[in-house]
């Protein structure tokens, strides 16, 4: 509704300014005429009516109307392929890329960047840096409530830094420029899913501050990059949420074995691990599920700061664990875990959740000609380990624990 509003109301506009154009030109003609050729006979003055309005109104119609008509063309334009452009953008990078090539087809002269508050919301990070010309400084504020672009949540426009009421930031962006030189700024907040975190800052000479139409310009790419980017944000959170497990972080069951499939067909190696928490029940009924929860991060967090960045960690279900070691033999993998339990045994004692002990079970994608074989192959020697012991590891076919051996004290797992 309110684009259609406004669309009628430029049409009424235009039109009042079509027919004063036309009504001017001929006044004005009548005067001329009067004025100057008051004796010209009625032909010579029907031609001359014709040839003046035609003349004035071709001049008055391309100041009011054309140009403004072409104004309008090119922004749209403009707008069209900005918005095709960060719609093809797949996340946040490819998405700062296309701002950048914006910012360079829109021509601002100075020192440009796109800042965006953290996940934090305290610092402001610098995602998208273009400069053309020399002279200007980038705008050192740090903190998006400090920008009084974003407290304001407006387009700022500070036309030189000695300005009684210039921004307070822009007296550092003057720094090279020579003594008397003014240096003047055009600040655009950037809303990501509604709030203003972000600023679009241009700083520059005061003679070669983006004009209305660049403004304009500056106000559709912050207006366009806040929405793509915070669709990218949403989608990306509800695929964080759908692939992982909400209480320890780690992939869920479907998104391992989404990965396992691609593994096993890419015919990579690989090591699987089932990895179990020792007397997980007796440690809930005795201290709380609230320990559980507890000594379930802790494990999650252990384990994530032993293995590699290309290993994969996920919960399985319950207080049982899956890991996947590409290019790993089992000696390889049943090391690492021997490193997990010594770990685990430190960050239990810190006293944070009630000691506690985990049992592993070791498994080589060699040694099984499917997903199913392999897990059922690493469940077995996880048994065989609860069965021996518990608070070792155990690998596939061989006879051999590593690790300490705790006496059994209860049946299961």
């Amino acid at each position: 509704m309110k684009l259609r509003a406004r669309a009628t109301a430029t049409e009424y506009r235009l039109l009042v300014a079509l027919v004063s154009v036309i009504v001017a030109s001929y006044l004005l003609t009548q005067w001329l005429l009067a004025e100057f050729v008051p004796d010209a006979g009625k032909a010579v003055v029907d031609l001359a009516e014709v040839a003046a309005i035609t003349v004035l109104s071709s001049v008055g119609l391309w100041w009011t109307v054309i140009r403004y008509l072409r104004d309008r063309h090119r922004s749209q334009l403009f707008d069209q392929q900005l918005q095709a452009a960060l719609n093809m953008a797949p996340d946040e990078a490819a998405g700062y890329d296309v701002v950048a090539r914006a910012l360079d087809a829109v021509g601002v002269i100075g020192h440009a960047q796109l800042k965006l508050a953290d996940s934090s919301e305290a610092h402001l990070k610098v995602t998208v840096e273009h400069e053309r010309g020399r002279g200007v400084t980038a705008c050192d504020v740090t903190g998006p409530f400090q920008c009084p672009a974003i407290r304001r949540a407006q387009t700022s426009r500070f036309p030189a830094h000695t300005a009684l009421d210039a921004c307070p930031w822009l007296s550092t962006a003057a720094t090279q420029r020579p003594v008397g030189a003014a240096v003047g700024a055009v600040c655009v907040p950037l809303n990501v899913v509604g709030r203003a975190i972000g600023v679009l800052h241009v700083a520059a000479p005061a003679e070669a501050l983006p004009g209305q139409r660049a403004v304009r310009d500056l106000e559709a790419i912050a207006e366009r990059a806040g929405a793509r980017i915070g669709m990218l944000r949403v989608l990306e959170q509800t695929h964080l949420q759908a692939a992982t497990d909400p209480l320890t972080g780690l992939l869920n069951r479907r998104s391992l074995e989404n990965q396992l499939h691609e593994l096993m067909r890419s015919h990579r190696q690989f090591c699987l691990v089932m990895g179990d928490l020792d007397h997980f029940k007796a440690l809930n009924d005795t201290h709380g599920h609230e320990a559980g929860d507890r000594a379930l991060r802790v494990f999650a967090k252990t384990v994530r700061s032993v293995l590699r960045s290309e290993d994969i960690i996920s919960r399985y279900g319950g207080e049982e664990f899956v890991f996947v070691l590409p290019d790993r033999s089992v000696s390889e993998a049943a090391g690492a875990f021997e490193r997990v339990r010594e770990a685990l045994a430190l960050a239990a004692n810190a006293g944070n959740v009630p000691p506690f002990t985990a049992s592993f079970g070791v498994a080589h994608s060699s040694a099984a000609e499917g997903l199913d074989e392999l897990v059922r192959a690493a469940d077995h020697a996880l048994f065989r380990a609860k069965r021996g012991g518990r608070n070792r590891t155990v690998v596939d076919g061989e006879p051999e624990f590593l690790g300490a051996r705790a006496p059994v004290t209860e049946n299961g797992r």
